[in-house]
């Protein structure tokens, strides 16, 4: 899923947890786990460089979030970002490189895309060219 449709989900989550959950008591965590996550999330994408004390709050909040969702999903098998989150991996490239903007692979992911679909609607080894014989 485009990174456009994710953020337009996550920016009515509450809406959609509303008419999926019915149980107050694990709506409420869904909605405040997510929340955490979603402020996790615009504190990575911050484009300058993290101070030391940024990195650890990142890191406090990362830690609130994985035990949430740990309680929450009652599991610790989780997918590759979540555990790069909870094991600390994210703090560590932090300090490492000062921040992950400069290193998103949005743009060229977004050209791979590009190419991927003028392959397979324009040459006979994809689409053959729209043409049905």
């Amino acid at each position: 899923m485009p990174n456009t449709h994710v953020r337009k989900f996550m920016d009515h989550f509450e809406e959609l947890a509303e008419l999926c959950i019915l149980d107050e008591e694990r709506l409420q965590k869904w909605i405040d786990v997510i929340s955490i996550w979603i402020n996790l999330m615009e504190f990575a994408r911050k484009r300058s460089d993290f101070s030391e004390q940024e990195i650890e709050d990142f890191q406090d909040m990362a830690d609130d979030f994985f035990e949430r969702w740990i309680d929450l999903k009652q599991k610790d098998a989780l997918g590759n970002y979540f555990h790069m989150v909870g094991a600390g991996h994210l703090s560590f490239y932090l300090r490492e490189w000062g921040n992950l903007f400069r290193y998103s692979q949005q743009g060229w992911e977004s050209m791979n895309s590009l190419i991927k679909t003028f392959f397979y609607r324009r040459t006979q080894r994809g689409g053959h060219g729209g043409k049905a014989d």
